[in-house]
């Protein structure tokens, strides 16, 4: 697979922070993902794209206020202050959303498992209820047979009229 040679920002953010940025817009109907690596913790992991550009935006409107403030000039300083919200509310809004997919992702996890367990715990409650039938069989007639009565009272039960339309 041929890779494209990175972007000024790509290699910027590479320089600069240490890790690297790879865009995956391979499927056309989802929008691209980001997937970070950071050698230092040793894998990448998929951010949102809101995230790194947030982390990209915060240490660019840092610099650029520095640079301002060591600059003496005003209107540089505020306009990085500005710069380093916008990031990191972006930053912020990102790692919403990669809590929101990891909790998606968890609970679609558990609901999968569970079903696919399912089938093991019918047929352990079969096999239960079989072998104790196996072993009381009596208390089990006795049981069956209450049931059978208090299942024909109720469908024998005359029907409740409203009050006000009785025949």
């Amino acid at each position: 697979m041929d890779s494209l040679p990175p972007t000024r920002n790509e290699t910027w953010l590479h320089m600069l922070m240490g890790f690297s940025v790879l865009i995956d817009e391979s499927f056309q109907e989802q929008e691209p993902t980001l997937s970070v690596s950071i050698p230092w913790i040793g894998g990448g992991r998929d951010m949102d794209k809101d995230r790194v550009a947030g982390s990209a935006k915060d240490l660019a409107g840092k610099a650029e206020g520095t640079v301002g403030d060591l600059a003496g000039d005003a209107k540089a300083k505020a306009e990085g202050l500005a710069r380093q919200a916008t990031g990191t509310a972006q930053n912020l809004y990102g790692q919403a959303k990669d809590m929101a997919r990891d909790a998606t992702d968890a609970a679609t996890g558990y609901a999968k498992k569970t079903y696919e367990n399912s089938d093991d715990t019918f047929r352990n409650g079969s096999q239960a209820l079989a072998q104790t039938v196996k072993e009381n069989p009596l208390g089990s007639l006795v049981i069956a047979g209450v049931f059978g009565f208090a299942l024909a009272r109720y469908m024998m039960r005359q029907p409740s009229h409203p009050s006000g339309r009785r025949r």
